[in-house]
């Protein structure tokens, strides 16, 4: 909250499709950090490679774009104060020592593939951005490998998607990660499967099976890549399905529609006909509005 000279905490979790925010239960009574200093200006904040959370401080005396401050008071104001100013405060847990800074770019493709299985955000971020920059393809072997061995679901994540940058995903490792124990390696196997060239039948079939998958997101994941993955015949096979089961739901609804497209509505009609049940309601008004699209 750069205008009121604080940094506010709140604890983000899942609800459904989307997310809920409340003040965390030990600040009820107090900010994270505030600053009687009416040019503290917190402006961004992360993990640093230190472990540490890092919060940018851009200082300045006025904060507000001139557009918003009458024109006497700007003749009052240096609207510039503080522009050669700036702070980084690191904020360290009580009886922790900061973790040392590691170099990154001193490490070979072995080296950095290893490094890319951290609980440090920043290091994985970096590692990820050097191993897709050096472009060296040796990586593939033990990143294809990382994808589905690390025992922690960002490892998984972070090899998964440096593997995708570097051009190698295969289909036996997406169809692994679509099976994986962690919803988030789930919902981003089921996004990095439209990079494949074509859908293989066990890949496919682990799609399949996410259409009942117990973790929303999942399901809202599909419903936006249904329409990129595959041919047209196997997005109707997933998307008729979905969007019979998203009638009325707030997102995904829009996202299955947003995954049709005029190569795919004749197998997803042909599918929502094969799949109608006379005693549920919704499916003739569901055929009209797919029949007006089509």
């Amino acid at each position: 909250e750069p205008v009121h000279n604080l940094v506010h905490r709140e604890r983000m979790t899942s609800r459904g499709m989307s997310f809920s925010s409340r003040r965390v239960s030990d600040g009820q009574a107090s900010e994270f950090l505030a600053s009687r200093d009416n040019w503290f200006r917190p402006v961004h904040v992360r993990t640093g490679p230190d472990g540490c959370l890092w919060i940018a401080d851009m200082y300045r005396l006025v904060i507000e774009h001139p557009k918003w401050i009458p024109a006497d008071w700007q003749k009052r104001l240096d609207l510039r104060a503080g522009h050669h100013l700036g702070r980084i405060y690191r904020v360290v847990p009580v009886g922790t020592t900061p973790r040392r800074v590691p170099r990154l770019d001193r490490l070979d493709t072995a080296g950095l593939v290893r490094a890319l299985d951290s609980p440090n955000g920043w290091q994985r971020d970096m590692v990820q951005q050097l191993l897709i920059d050096r472009g060296d393809r040796r990586a593939l072997k033990p990143l294809l490998k990382q994808a589905v061995s690390s025992p922690r679901p960002l490892g998984r994540l972070h090899s998964l998607c440096a593997a995708d940058g570097l051009g190698g995903l295969t289909s036996a490792v997406i169809a692994t990660a679509l099976a994986d124990k962690h919803p988030g390696v789930r919902r981003h196997a089921v996004r990095l499967a439209e990079s494949l060239p074509e859908i293989t039948a066990g890949v496919f079939k682990r799609l399949g099976g996410l259409l009942d998958d117990p973790d929303p997101q999942v399901r809202l994941q599909l419903a936006f890549s249904s329409g990129a993955v595959g041919t047209p015949e196997q997005q109707g096979h997933l998307l008729a399905p979905l969007l019979q089961a998203a009638k009325g739901q707030r997102f995904l609804e829009p996202a299955v529609m947003s995954s049709l497209s005029q190569a795919n509505i004749t197998h997803v009609i042909t599918q929502v006909f094969e799949q109608a049940d006379n005693s549920k309601s919704g499916t003739d008004d569901l055929l009209a509005r797919l029949l007006e699209l089509d």
